[in-house]
């Protein structure tokens, strides 16, 4: 008899360094109605945080099966043994007679669960909640925001404006902060440099509106996040801001709207609680269509 289990139901721990998933009992998971299949006793679903892993610890009687479905898996053993493993990787270890060994995640940076393979930037970029007390260096943001200055826009129109804060000029960084919505202002204060985006919203060509103006400014917050990326600084964007106080406190004119704010800076060490999550993303079926709605483009459905 086949039973269906939602992963969701499933035993959850989170340490840190390490987000588990049990589908039976297992440590501090107890659940008389799922203990095991048979000889089957343990499937785990384990994301271990770049660098860190399982120390040495002992096994005996188990046959032990490790798939890697991202990353990399350091594995050392008491007899010598000592390997890195990697998606496609299958490893298989017999402790019928004791066997100490260890277990580490052997990437150097977080790795995300992409459905098909794209650029490391894209995949390597997060919006962090922690920052490290670090400033960013002025040639740094002056490359960041000429990245933003060679994005695509309507009619080459680029209509966005930036007003940035460093956390080091305290009056102006207050002023930027005090536009964000209270819970955004508690981990954004550490930040090392604040900005709020503004578009214009009318063509200077004729004065009419231009109703691409946000969509370009999404465009340019996207380039300036790719490079910050590739010089190894983190970029948080915000839609919980005070516009209309952003527009009073910095004169901004009529015909330009605050967009949002961006948080830039070095990711905390240790990480933000908040960052150690799973970062998850929907399907490419749920969005993107074919000749009708909610119908999967044709490119993706299996052969």
């Amino acid at each position: 008899m086949l039973t269906h289990r939602p992963a969701e139901t499933r035993g959850h721990a989170h340490h840190g360094w390490l987000d588990t998933w049990h589908t039976f009992s297992f440590a501090g998971y107890q659940d008389p109605a799922h203990m095991g299949f048979r000889s089957l006793r343990v499937i785990n679903e384990d994301r271990v945080k770049a660098g860190k892993g399982f120390g040495t610890h002992p096994h005996d009687n188990m046959e032990i099966l490790t798939v890697v479905l991202f990353g990399a898996l350091e594995h050392r053993d008491s007899m010598g043994n000592g390997s890195v493993i990697r998606p496609g990787d299958i490893q298989q270890m017999s402790a019928g007679a004791g066997v100490t060994h260890s277990e580490f995640n052997a990437s150097d940076r977080e790795e995300v669960p992409v459905d098909y393979p794209i650029n490391e930037l894209l995949s390597a970029r997060f919006s962090p909640y922690g920052f490290a007390d670090r400033d960013v260096a002025d040639e740094n943001l002056r490359s960041i925001f000429e990245a933003a200055r060679w994005a695509p826009s309507s009619y080459n129109e680029q209509p966005w404006h930036y007003i940035v804060a460093r956390r080091s000029d305290a009056d102006l960084f207050a002023q930027v902060l005090s536009c964000l919505v209270p819970p955004n202002r508690e981990w954004a204060k550490a930040a090392s440099v604040l900005a709020l985006s503004v578009a214009a919203l009318e063509f200077r060509r004729n004065g009419k509106p231009n109703g691409s103006a946000v969509h370009d400014m999404g465009l340019a917050a996207a380039t300036l996040t790719v490079e910050a990326t590739a010089r190894g600084i983190a970029v948080h964007q915000m839609g919980g801001i005070l516009p209309d106080r952003a527009a009073e406190v910095f004169e901004i004119p009529e015909g330009h709207r605050v967009v949002t704010a961006l948080a830039l800076g070095y990711p905390a060490d240790p990480a933000d609680e908040r960052d150690l999550a799973p970062r998850r993303r929907k399907p490419l079926s749920e969005f993107i269509f074919g000749g009708h709605w909610a119908e999967a483009a044709e490119f993706l459905r299996p052969d």
